[in-house]
């Protein structure tokens, strides 16, 4: 059985523009279509049939996902978990299409205590790792600490006073 990341993915326009906010209604509008399967192919499609090399290698998830998502005046929010790793790749694939949309990815692997966050804009990326011990002391960026406190299902971190 692989290991099941929750993720969070925020897209927002790096600059306020009339084409960054059309782009925004579009990937909302796909979330909602490609909702129960199909989103990650549809940013970022594999080549051919579905094998697990090429999804591991195109989107960085073993399989596509289910997701949830929110548009708000300012951003556009996917919520879902992913198998065996974080699909930053097919973000980033992705954000070469997308001038100007930044993607902040936070992503946690609870049960086994790491995740990270991925910056990504126009096709570059930062990546943070966090260990078990950098949650255990909060050593997280205050959107990782939400984050982590919105989906900690398995009351990991119930007796942090410095989550609430």
């Amino acid at each position: 059985m692989p290991n099941w990341y929750q993720n969070l993915v925020v897209i927002k326009p790096h600059q306020p523009t009339a084409q960054a906010q059309t782009l925004l209604k579009t990937l909302y509008e796909l979330s909602i279509e490609f909702q129960s399967n199909g989103f990650l192919n549809k940013i970022a499609p594999l080549v051919g049939e579905w094998t697990y090399e090429s999804a591991v290698c195109t989107w960085g998830s073993q399989w596509d996902i289910d997701l949830d998502s929110r548009l708000t005046p300012n951003d556009l929010r996917l919520t879902f978990c992913s198998a065996k790793n974080p699909p930053i790749s097919a973000f980033l694939l992705a954000s070469k299409k997308w001038a100007d949309i930044q993607i902040c990815m936070y992503f946690l692997d609870i049960e086994n205590g790491f995740g990270g966050e991925a910056h990504i804009l126009n096709g570059n990326m930062a990546l943070i790792h966090y260990s078990y011990d950098d949650f255990a002391q909060m050593r997280v960026s205050p959107e990782m600490r939400t984050f982590i406190k919105d989906n900690d299902s398995f009351g990991f971190f119930e007796a942090d006073d410095e989550l609430s």
